[in-house]
């Protein structure tokens, strides 16, 4: 797979998984691309000297953050559960 893109799909409508970013850094791809089933593109690029452990690292903060802000909305009545939830996997 090295320096390669693999596409691939999402039908349930979630952004690019944990294992996603972990397959593609583990095996040495350029590019990494998810469809989802509404044409919602998601894309991860990575660098020749990319440092696993650290996009692991940062690819967990980021789920974290965009859950936190997502339980703060729904907490205050903004947004209902299926709309946060749905904005939530497009994020993810």
């Amino acid at each position: 797979m090295n320096n390669n893109c693999l596409i691939h799909n999402h039908p349930s409508g979630g952004g690019l998984s944990e294992m996603d970013v972990r397959m593609a850094t583990t095996n040495g791809l350029r590019e990494i691309i998810s469809i989802t089933n509404k044409g919602v593109f998601n894309r991860l690029t990575i660098k020749e000297t990319v440092n696993i452990a650290e996009v692991m690292v940062e690819y967990r903060k980021a789920q974290m953050l965009a859950g936190s802000t997502f339980k703060r909305l729904l907490s205050s009545a903004k947004a209902n559960k299926t709309q946060l939830m749905k904005e939530y996997q497009h994020l993810c």
